[in-house]
């Protein structure tokens, strides 16, 4: 959440409403902690996708390869019109040995 400005209604009505809980709580105690909290909250990163030939790459293995693990189900990926992306997460997963990326 950003914390950019609230207003002072809201402010002093989240207060009230929190004060039975938090005895001790006021309105700057709450902005100073919406703010750490945003502060100290980790970016969402989307999980980046490959292209076919960059996911074949990684594995060793033919771009063909990685079409029919796509296929059959044994790599994670989707298709964006005509084109396959792969889950570079998962690409990392059968790299470091936790799935065999030649069992399609």
């Amino acid at each position: 959440m950003k914390v950019r400005s609230i207003p002072a209604n809201t402010l002093t009505a989240t207060v009230t409403l929190l004060r039975p809980y938090c005895g001790e709580l006021t309105e700057t105690k709450l902005v100073a902690a919406l703010r750490s909290a945003d502060a100290n909250a980790a970016p969402e990163t989307p999980n980046p996708m490959l292209l076919v030939r960059e996911a074949a790459a990684i594995l060793r293995v033919s771009p063909w390869t990685v079409v029919r693990m796509l296929r059959a189900g044994s790599l994670r990926g989707q298709k964006i019109g005509q084109q396959w992306r792969v889950s570079a997460e998962h690409v990392g997963e059968l790299t470091n040995g936790k799935e065999n990326p030649g069992d399609a």
